[in-house]
């Protein structure tokens, strides 16, 4: 696990050590994310490529970036695992090819060379890279199929910068970061800002599942290589789907555990989706695996003693961690610093603490992340079908804004409407029309439906940013067997009623994991890791000088100078529940973090 970073300059006069101090720049501002070398990379007529490296595999200097191939053709700075390089490599050398290293950064490399994108359809990992076309002179971004590594970019038509963190790039010189009304927006909306947009102007994210190429003409292209929907699979029969997803879980589960010369540890709760990761791991390993769990004083909250049993029953070496306020007012207080892009979820401050404690004994972290949208387990799936029969019909358009406004605890997009009255009804088109096509298709469930959006919007822009960002402060890597291409697949396949059957959800998990452990151990359920209710009302007085602090900082920005009903607006109505007030005070402590006006 990795930074990346560069740039590509297509018109103007650029010495090359001005390009290379840029990219190197790029990198050593994600220090954190590769702690054990760096590099870089320059063709000294435009490129430079920059790399900060988290040695997990091949940890000699064989396995530095940026890399380039035997023939000299393709350079690579890449930010990931591929867990499957070892099938990959016996392919690549029965076709003649040779390598030098174990490393899975130099399968990629030979596996693009000879392959070129096809190579994308053959891996299973996660990864964000650019690789350039020294021939072509062309450089393509690279994202994972899931969102599971970051990648950002700002391309004004001369020069191309990237980076693996948004922070980095809006630091560069020629940068002048302002916040993106279109991006406030749907922060307000979601918590987060899903990809292809950001929180800044002039600022974008590849894609989950995509590729963008920019060439030597200035053009640029994209390209899809995985889009995650609801699609029969014919050749399966309902009752063999939980053996074919068991079977291609540990499979999935073997690769992440293998794919590392480091220490391997796992997140371990009370939940479906992480028992069960953690459950089929123990069938694989020849040794005890080891767990963490993180938990709250406050009981109603807290599912340590929950996740001690599961161990025990594993045979794990678990540790259970108490996350005491200090602990918790600790990061709150200088949350902004820890946050890359702004992120409301809650459960940022207990995921970064319990990274913290993990790195100390693994480098290498497994969890249940993407079970609950692959599988349907979010509770506000029934939630909103008991909703939407109380609408009025409306069709799909109807259904979807129901959606945003009243199943998703945060602003909801009735605040969004007052507070931008002249901009809202462009802005509702553009964002509903983004989400619309899932909710025309028939002969799909709400939880059918609702899990689609959320695997497109909110699995890559706040699950998975929270944990890469929160682990990788701390150089801790986390894998997630649910994301290989076989359970993506098989996900897919998944029928009405193997989403949810008589009020149950997850059924097809939860049949899986009632054939390894005992009910009482199943029947806890997850207690969620947000910081709770009680910790903001204990210390009530604390929030509220950090939302005034937010409040200040916010209104001093550029954007709200300019909006200043918008800011009245926004800041009334962040009191109306936990969420909304909490993604407020992030917002203004990730402001205050930057350092620089907005």
């Amino acid at each position: 696990m990795c930074g990346i970073g560069g740039v590509l300059q297509w018109g103007g006069a650029v010495e090359p050590p001005v390009l290379e101090a840029l990219a190197a720049s790029l990198g050593e501002l994600q220090a954190h994310r590769g702690p054990d070398g760096h590099g870089v990379w320059s063709d000294g007529a435009g490129v430079a490529l920059a790399h900060r490296r988290l040695s997990v595999i091949e940890l000699s200097p064989l396995g530095a970036q940026p890399m380039s191939d035997p023939a000299g053709r393709f350079v690579l700075t890449y930010n990931g695992e591929i867990y499957n390089h070892r099938e990959l490599r016996r392919d690549l050398e029965a076709r003649g090819q040779s390598f030098r290293s174990r490393s899975d950064t130099e399968v990629l490399l030979a596996g693009w060379a000879h392959w070129g994108r096809a190579v994308l359809e053959r891996i299973d990992g996660m990864f964000a890279f650019a690789i350039y076309d020294v021939r072509e002179r062309a450089l393509t971004l690279v994202r994972d199929r899931a969102g599971e590594k970051p990648l950002y970019y700002a391309h004004d038509g001369s020069r191309l910068l990237f980076s693996s963190e948004l922070k980095p790039l809006v630091r560069q010189p020629g940068m002048r970061p302002a916040l993106d009304p279109y991006g406030v927006f749907q922060y307000c909306a979601l918590r987060y800002v899903p990809a292809p947009f950001t929180i800044f102007r002039g600022v974008s994210q590849v894609e989950p599942g995509s590729t963008l190429t920019f060439a030597r003409d200035g053009s640029v292209r994209r390209s899809a290589f995985f889009a995650f929907d609801r699609l029969p699979l014919e050749t399966a029969r309902p009752e063999e789907l939980p053996h074919a997803v068991e079977d291609a879980l540990i499979e999935s589960i073997r690769r992440r555990l293998e794919a590392s010369d480091v220490p391997v540890g796992a997140f371990l709760s009370s939940g479906i989706d992480s028992s069960l990761v953690c459950t089929l791991a123990a069938t694989v390993l020849e040794r005890p695996l080891q767990t963490f769990c993180a938990g709250f004083d406050a009981p109603e909250h807290d599912e340590t003693g929950d996740a001690e049993r599961i161990a025990r029953h594993l045979g794990a070496e678990h540790r259970s961690y108490t996350l005491s306020t200090d602990d918790l007012l600790g990061v709150v207080r200088r949350f902004g610093e820890c946050l890359d892009e702004p992120n409301g979820d809650r459960s940022c401050v207990p995921v970064y603490l319990l990274a913290r404690e993990m790195r100390k004994a693994v480098t290498v972290a497994i969890s249940g992340d993407g079970g609950d949208e692959l599988f349907c387990g979010y509770g506000r799936y029934p939630h909103f079908s008991r909703l939407r029969r109380e609408l009025a019909p409306g069709g799909a358009r109807r259904t979807l804004e129901a959606y945003f406004d009243r199943a998703l605890a945060v602003y909801g997009l009735g605040p969004a409407r007052e507070a931008f009255p002249e901009e809202y009804p462009a802005w509702q088109e553009r964002f509903l029309d983004l989400h619309m096509p899932v909710f025309m298709r028939a002969g799909l469930s709400d939880a059918q439906r609702l899990s689609v959006l959320d695997f497109n919007t909110y699995l890559p822009g706040a699950v998975l940013a929270k944990v890469d960002r929160m682990s990788m402060r701390h150089a801790l890597e986390v894998r997630t067997p649910f994301f290989s291409p076989q359970v993506l697949a098989l996900a897919a396949s998944l029928a009405p009623t193997q989403c949810e059957q008589d009020g149950m959800l997850k059924p097809v998990l939860k049949s899986i994991l009632s054939w390894h452990l005992p009910p009482e151990l199943i029947s806890a359920g997850k207690k969620g890791f947000g910081m709770p209710p009680q910790f903001f009302e204990a210390n009530a007085a604390l929030f509220r000088d950090l939302y005034a602090g937010a409040r200040e900082v916010l209104a001093a920005t550029r954007f709200f100078t300019e909006r200043e009903h918008a800011f009245e607006i926004l800041a009334r109505e962040a009191g109306r529940n936990t969420n909304s007030l909490w993604a407020f005070t992030a917002l203004g402590l990730w402001s205050e973090s930057l350092g620089f006006p907005v």
